[in-house]
């Protein structure tokens, strides 16, 4: 008699189951999809960073461009396109030092600040 209620049970505990094993799975598919778009978004960018450098160069080589304004430009291309690249891949943005380093007695440096599109917090495996 005491082992007819868990009997019972045992199709709605599987039924329960299997529902949030299928919701586990539609998140992760949802997140995989996700992280395709971002993934083709910084490819995307990273071809038309990839054009632009191809246009400075044909211009240096038709003298429209001296070589020492062409590496302004470019390394001011390459710094813009990273950050937006770094915005884009940054998921997770911190804006203090990670709780271990606070624990170890780490302060912010004074006058200086995180830059959040680059930085992102440490995970601990």
């Amino acid at each position: 008699m005491d082992s007819c209620p868990c009997l019972c049970l045992q199709p709605v505990i599987q039924k329960k189951k299997a529902e949030q094993d299928e919701e586990s799975l539609d998140d992760q598919i949802t997140n995989f999809k996700a992280s395709l778009s971002d993934i083709d978004e910084a490819l995307d960018l990273a071809d038309y960073l990839n054009e632009n450098l191809e246009k400075i160069n044909k211009k240096v080589a038709s003298g429209e461009l001296d070589r020492k304004e062409a590496n302004k430009i470019t390394n001011d291309l390459i710094k813009s396109y990273k950050r937006e690249i770094a915005k884009r891949s940054n998921l997770n943005p911190t804006t203090s030092l990670p709780q271990w380093a606070m624990d170890i007695g780490l302060t912010e440096p004074k006058g200086m600040t995180i830059d959040t599109d680059f930085f992102e917090p440490y995970i601990g495996r």
